[in-house]
């Protein structure tokens, strides 16, 4: 390192290419995706008028993309605004909102399934989570691939809890089970993990795993990167 500030790491964060390029990618990844248009509002068809379903749907997507409680579409003001705009519309208990948010997941996990079908390799990285709130960890498993379009696309696949103490084939297991779920298991290129001891463990169970049925990449070789 020269010097003793930072001075000189920001001017090259400030002019990197590489930086610039990943910050402008994460940028165009929505957390939850869903059908967006250039202009206007997404949810309304031309010549199509008011449907109750529809908008249970508008009011489940408005819940996850913004990762309200359920209970959010109790509140009476929002409620009396929805009345207001439209009279026929009909209130939503917490319950029919879980509900329409587990439907509209599995929605979307269908097409996700279906575009993963003509995808040829899947990288992994997978990160460890904390609840703030449960004395319990999880971890998420994220897929990235280029789409038909040459797109690079990200997604979460997997947000599973691993109970401590956690060892690196629990891990491994559900990483495999993850890969099963969604049918990718012969189609992964590399998987990138964090430093934690059991890793060194889960990739080598998940390495014999997945080579019992195909031949890996440099015969599945593990990296050190620090």
């Amino acid at each position: 390192m020269v010097g003793s500030n930072t001075s000189q790491m920001r001017r090259h964060l400030l002019g990197c290419t590489s930086k610039k390029l990943q910050d402008a990618t994460e940028k165009r990844q929505a957390a939850i995706p869903f059908k967006r248009v250039s202009s206007g509002n997404p949810f309304l068809t031309s010549g199509v008028g008011y449907s109750g379903e529809r908008m249970r749907e508008i009011i489940a997507t408005a819940v996850m993309v913004h990762e309200y409680p359920f209970n959010v579409v109790e509140a009476d003001i929002w409620m009396w605004a929805f009345e207001y705009a439209n009279p026929e519309f009909r209130k939503v208990t917490h319950k029919t909102a879980r509900s329409d948010c587990l439907k509209l997941f599995e929605n979307e996990k269908k097409i996700l399934k279906k575009q993963l079908e003509s995808v040829s390799k899947i990288s992994l990285t997978t990160d460890m989570w904390k609840s703030s709130h449960q004395v319990v960890e999880y971890i998420v498993i994220k897929g990235h691939f280029i789409d038909a379009g040459w797109n690079l696309q990200k997604r979460v696949l997997s947000f599973v809890k691993v109970p401590a103490p956690r060892r690196g084939i629990d891990v491994a297991d559900a990483i495999h089970k993850c890969l099963k779920t969604w049918g990718i298991e012969s189609k992964i290129f590399t998987v990138s993990v964090d430093n934690a001891a059991y890793n060194d463990l889960c990739l080598k169970y998940l390495r014999d795993n997945i080579s019992l049925s195909r031949k890996l990449i440099l015969d599945g070789a593990l990296f050190h990167v620090r």
